[in-house]
């Protein structure tokens, strides 16, 4: 064949895979549905809470995308044009990154109209993390809030009642005394017992309301900051004067030790802590040990109303509210996973439909049942948690979680600081105070002030348009201290 009609057969297949390739593309529509593409992470909760959505919506089709998820990924792609319908959201940072690259959709309006709106259908302590000044542009997929959760078997162990409130770090000593082989002198099945799991600074921190920004994003004087000096010298007593819990290093090296791993929470399920400061989330993995604890007393042939020894029965649970310090009124940072709309979407206006479904019932009841936190609407709290009694306390730490959200609050964070930034540089100085009790805590705020100091400078000066809106925040109010920033 000559060579003109090898080109002109090549040309003429060219031309039928082109136009192959335009007739087989996706189309919006499948079958009439408008397709819905959501960035999120793989979790296996996702299949029902899909499902469920596209029951309830035959107009849409709601379809997962696990592998574009990420901040990066969504600004690259929603900035080209190819990005997703909905996407997740973690923080307050990320929020406030989103609207100012003009990738975020105000929903302000349509939240009103279609009863997902941040200030009447979503715990009061999360609005603030859903908007950005005075804008609303999300709402919570799952929420996440500490409680104070218990080990009956520990404390039937030490012939303890369980609590029914602790309401301060004070009494919560006392009572971790009492549960402990720090405060008996009596250990576990194998080895010491201990008072309390996962009670942090953090906790300390928040129980104060406490906060690291000013209302206009000024990083506040950590060495001045009473309420983060309190929570660092209560971790460092916790650990070293009350003997209560454990650092890192040492808990890294008892989940080497065998076990339930190097989890706190599989620690504290095999008996080795008696209260732990957790989500309801945590239910999912108690859930697991329960059943696992059960299968082995089963194997080998026990039953488990013979066990005379509370350490050896399968985990059972009860909570209260976690404490804080006398003359404070409760107060627990509230965390979430939240999702938004890309404001270049093709279908943003179908999106409202994911958005509204968020604070319905269906999805509420979803969350509730697979321990994937709890929802943003209060309304739905508790929606088909079952209610009647078992081992790990459901129903109860499920209600104890909702009353914890009527004091939660979202600590304030700032365009000209990261709170990744803020959280690692203040959980390197814990570190130090892990290894060295004995540094000073104005040495490890000083040292943490001058982190961050250096973290802002560098921000201000790879960013000449936030820095300009850096030295216009301090128009008319006293300059920053000592140019720290500048």
């Amino acid at each position: 064949m000559s060579s003109w009609r090898i080109f002109a057969v090549l040309a003429i297949m060219l031309g039928l895979l082109l136009l192959a390739a335009f007739w087989w593309q996706p189309t919006d529509d499948l079958h009439g549905r408008t397709l819905l593409v959501w960035a999120s992470d793989n979790n296996p909760a996702r299949v029902d809470q899909i499902t469920t959505f596209n029951l309830e919506h035959p107009q849409d089709k709601l379809e997962l995308d696990f592998g574009d998820a990420g901040m990066q990924k969504v600004l690259l792609q929603c900035s080209s044009g190819i990005g997703p319908d909905i996407f997740d959201i973690y923080g307050k940072n990320e929020l406030q990154g989103y609207v100012e690259a003009g990738v975020l959709w105000d929903v302000t309006s349509a939240a009103d109209q279609r009863g997902f709106s941040a200030v009447k259908n979503m715990w009061p302590g999360l609005a603030e993390a859903m908007t950005y000044e005075g804008r609303q542009y999300a709402y919570p997929c799952n929420i996440v809030i500490n409680i104070l959760i218990y080990n009956k078997n520990v404390f039937d162990y030490y012939g303890v009642a369980y609590p029914e409130k602790v309401e301060t770090w004070d009494q919560l000593v006392e009572l971790g005394r009492k549960v402990s082989t720090e405060g008996t002198g009596k250990a576990g099945l194998d080895g010491p017992i201990y008072g309390l799991a996962r009670i942090t600074w953090k906790d300390f921190f928040a129980s104060q309301r406490g906060e690291f920004f000013d209302p206009a994003g000024h990083l506040l004087d950590l060495v001045t900051n009473a309420e983060l000096r309190k929570a660092f010298e209560w971790h460092r007593d916790l650990i070293f004067k009350h003997k209560l819990a454990l650092t890192s290093v040492q808990l890294q090296s008892m989940g080497g030790q065998g076990g339930w791993g190097a989890s706190e929470f599989n620690q504290f399920a095999s008996g080795k802590f008696a209260m732990i400061a957790a989500g309801n989330y945590a239910l999912l993995l108690f859930g697991r040990a329960h059943a696992e604890q059960i299968k082995e007393i089963a194997a080998l042939g026990g039953k488990i109303e013979d066990i005379r020894d509370p350490l050896k029965r399968p985990l059972r649970l009860g909570s209260v509210l976690l404490p804080g310090f006398a003359g404070h009124t409760p107060c627990y940072e509230v965390e979430c996973r939240m999702a938004g709309i890309n404001p270049y979407g093709a279908h943003r206006e179908q999106a409202l439909d994911f958005l509204q479904y968020l604070t319905g019932p269906s999805y509420s009841s979803l969350i509730n049942r697979n321990e994937d936190g709890m929802p943003g609407n209060p309304k739905y709290a508790t929606l088909g948690v079952a209610t009647q009694a078992d081992d790990l306390g459901t129903a109860q730490i499920h209600q104890t979680a909702a009353q914890a959200m009527a004091f939660g609050y979202s600590p304030r964070s700032s365009p000209f600081l990261l709170d990744n930034d803020v959280a690692q540089v203040i959980m390197g100085e814990i570190s130090r105070l892990e290894s060295n009790p004995q540094i000073g805590i104005d040495e490890l705020l000083s040292d943490a002030q001058r982190q961050l100091n250096r973290l802002l400078r560098r921000n201000l000066n790879h960013d000449p348009a936030l820095k300009k809106r850096y030295v216009q925040s301090y128009a008319g109010r006293k300059p920053d201290p000592a140019g720290r920033a500048l």
